[in-house]
């Protein structure tokens, strides 16, 4: 993917990747991320969703929706 920095950071920045690489993590942040804004960084979860999808290996996305559907309903701005 040709990503420039450490892997192992934890967190990955879309500025450091190839631009067809670039668009689709973008792509992912938008669709399967949960936060309202900062889409420049991906979290561990988001290329591990990436890397699936590039190397065409199964990954149980609705296991992530559902960890999300539960962590909205846990906390205190539920209504």
């Amino acid at each position: 993917m040709g990503y420039t920095r450490l892997v192992n950071e934890g967190n990955c920045n879309k500025a450091n990747l190839s631009p067809p690489y670039k668009f689709l993590v973008h792509s992912v942040i938008h669709a399967m991320g949960h936060r309202k804004g900062g889409y420049d960084v991906a979290t561990d979860y988001i290329m591990c969703m990436v890397t699936s999808l590039v190397l065409n290996r199964p990954y149980n996305f609705t296991k992530i929706i559902f960890e999300h559907i539960k962590a909205n309903c846990t906390g205190e701005k539920f209504l």
